[in-house]
C-alpha cells in the first residue's frame, strides 16, 4: 500500500510527485515464515477440531440398542472388584449387570447405597464418549448386582 507524504510550502500544497511518494518495505522472510507457520498450525487444528466433531456425531447417530458400558467406565468405589459380568438384551435395549465384591470391611448394603449416592442420577460421560451411563444395583448374599446400560 502506498502512503503520501504531503509537502507544503509557503504558497499551498503541491502535488505528490515520485520523490514524496512512499513505499511499504517488503515483507521479510521471517514475516512470510511466520504467516505460513500461522496457517498451517490454524489448519490443523480445524482439522483435528472437525475430526472430534465427526467422531461425537458419529457416536449417536451409529448407537444401537446393542451398546453397553464396560467395567471401566462404571466408576465403582475404591476397593470394590468386579467378580463377573453378564450382558442382556430386552425390548428396551441392552445392558449389562457387573457382580461387584464389597472392599474389606464393607457390607453389599453399604456398597450399593455408596454406588446409588454417587451414581443415582447415571455416570456422565466424557469428551471420547459423552453418553450418560444410567446405574443401578441390587444387594446380594455376599456382593452386588450393579446394572449399567446407556439406554
Amino acid at each position: 500500500m502506498d502512503v503520501l507524504r504531503e509537502d507544503s510550502g509557503e504558497h499551498g500544497r503541491r502535488a505528490p510527485t515520485a520523490a514524496t511518494v512512499r513505499r511499504s518495505p517488503p515483507l521479510g522472510r521471517r514475516t512470510i515464515a511466520g504467516i505460513v507457520v500461522a496457517t498451517v498450525f490454524s489448519g490443523v487444528v480445524v482439522l483435528l477440531v472437525g475430526l472430534f466433531l465427526l467422531r461425537m456425531v458419529m457416536q449417536v447417530v451409529f448407537a444401537t440398542e446393542g451398546d453397553v458400558p464396560d467395567a471401566s467406565s462404571m466408576d465403582l468405589p475404591v476397593g470394590s472388584s468386579v467378580t463377573a459380568s453378564e450382558t442382556s438384551c430386552g425390548s428396551g435395549g441392552c445392558w449389562t449387570v457387573f457382580t461387584v465384591r464389597p472392599p474389606d470391611g464393607t457390607s453389599p448394603t453399604e456398597l450399593a447405597r455408596q454406588i446409588e449416592d454417587e451414581h443415582g442420577d447415571g455416570i456422565p460421560g466424557d469428551l471420547l464418549d459423552p453418553r450418560t451411563i444410567q446405574v443401578s444395583t441390587e444387594v446380594r448374599a455376599s456382593d452386588v448386582a450393579v446394572r449399567g446400560s446407556f439406554w
